[in-house]
This record gives structure tokens, C-alpha cells and sequence, in this order.
């Protein structure tokens, strides 16, 4: 779950996404969704559920979220890869 403020300053910052390790990016108990709606509000996507960021570093990298495509849905399970530059 994200912190409200961290919300706040990537909507703030003109940020394109926000990538996360859990399952939502609100609290499970939240029925408004409030973060959710700041993201999204925004024109930014939410990337949830990822895996493996512990194998990327510090250091700044390409992603490439690769989605299928669907009509007409507000979601889509998605292939998500890191490029490193060593």
C-alpha cells in the first residue's frame, strides 16, 4: 500500500506510472480507493504485483510493460522487463 504522500508527489512531479511489489496499491480495507484515484486522476498507470525488484539495483533502468490487448477493459495482466545498462 502506498503512502498518500508519496502518491501525492509523484501526481505532483508529472510522474507516468507507479510500480509496486503488493497486491494493490491502496489498503485492502480502503473502499474508495483514494490513492487509486489520485494515480489514475492523473493519467498515470499502476503497476502492481511485480516481482524480482531486488535483482535491479539502484541504478536508473529501462522498463517495458508489455500488456495484452484487450478491448474495451481497464486492466490487463502484463509481461513486466527490466533492461540494465552493465
Amino acid at each position: 500500500m502506498a503512502d498518500r504522500e508519496v502518491v501525492n508527489y509523484l501526481a505532483d512531479n508529472k510522474k507516468k506510472g507507479v510500480g509496486m511489489d503488493s497486491i494493490s496499491l491502496d489498503s485492502m480495507e480502503e473502499e474508495t480507493l483514494p490513492s487509486h484515484q489520485i494515480v489514475l486522476s492523473n493519467n498515470m498507470v499502476i503497476i502492481e504485483n511485480l516481482t524480482n525488484l531486488d535483482q535491479i539495483g539502484k541504478d536508473i533502468f529501462t522498463v517495458c510493460l508489455l500488456p495484452l490487448k484487450w478491448q474495451n477493459a481497464d486492466g490487463s495482466p502484463i509481461r513486466a522487463i527490466a533492461i540494465l545498462d552493465k
